[in-house]
């Protein structure tokens, strides 16, 4: 009961929160009378319905989600492989840091254009997101090895218990719920570097290349269209990785 009561109460900010902002983007936008500068959020709307009636909208929709789910899937696979080997053997992680510590510190426009000279639009696109949100993955993973509980392990020490069994029964639980912390962490991230990154170097279809060009034609109602179809698909990847994430803590911690 405590936790629905919870859930209420912050499905109530947030509808605040969400009335609030148009408010605030209703008054905003009535101080420009012709809406050029900042158009009122029902033309916006408007705009945005016009969008979905079209079939170029899904197409764009649906190249960016492609890149964003190839992106996801690999970093996830990469960074916590990577980052489950880097805390069982120290050696592994001493060799990965100096490759961690330059991705984390080179800028993302330094990797754009470097990728640009050896590979093709879409793949430069999900390798950037992969390199931005590999630190974050590989991080939790390796962290998850380090934080286990020693006096478990010294206990499956002396009964002698296989190092598999020990894994399933009790290092493969203990890792899940860092596992779920990347995968929300990432799910936002990708979305966001997918985006920049289509906006950068316009691939044949994209969210990001509507926006670029939306912003060369001066047309700032399908420029906020278009933002509201990122926050509004970033919302509901969150929620589907927060979702599954829950799912599979659930399945065993029983």
């Amino acid at each position: 009961m405590k936790i629905l009561s919870i859930k209420k109460k912050n499905s109530v900010y947030y509808f605040v929160s969400v009335i609030f902002i148009v408010i605030l983007w209703c008054i905003i936008s009535s101080s420009d009378i012709n809406g050029i500068i900042f158009p009122s959020p029902s033309a916006v709307f408007h705009n945005l319905i016009n969008l979905l009636k079209t079939r170029l909208f899904y197409i764009q929709v649906l190249s960016t989600l492609k890149r964003c789910l190839v992106a996801l899937l690999l970093v996830l696979l990469l960074g916590s492989s990577l980052g489950l080997i880097s805390g069982y053997y120290e050696k592994i992680y001493i060799l990965l840091k100096p490759l961690v510590v330059s991705i984390k510190s080179l800028p993302f426009i330094s990797i754009i254009l470097i990728c640009l000279v050896y590979l093709k639009p879409n793949n430069i696109i999900i390798l950037c997101s992969v390199l931005m949100c590999f630190p974050s993955v590989y991080e939790e993973l390796y962290f998850a090895v380090k934080k286990r509980d020693k006096k478990i392990l010294d206990m499956f020490y002396i009964f002698r218990i296989k190092k598999n069994k020990r894994f399933f029964s009790y290092d493969f639980p203990s890792f899940l719920p860092y596992f779920a912390l990347s995968l929300v962490q990432v799910s936002g991230m990708i979305i966001k570097v997918s985006v920049a990154c289509e906006a950068i170097i316009l691939p044949k279809s994209g969210i990001g290349r509507q926006l670029l060009l939306s912003q060369s034609a001066i047309d700032i109602n399908s420029l906020i269209a278009w933002s509201l179809v990122i926050i509004f698909i970033s919302f509901l990847f969150d929620l589907f990785l927060v979702f599954l994430a829950d799912r599979l803590k659930k399945k065993y911690e029983n």
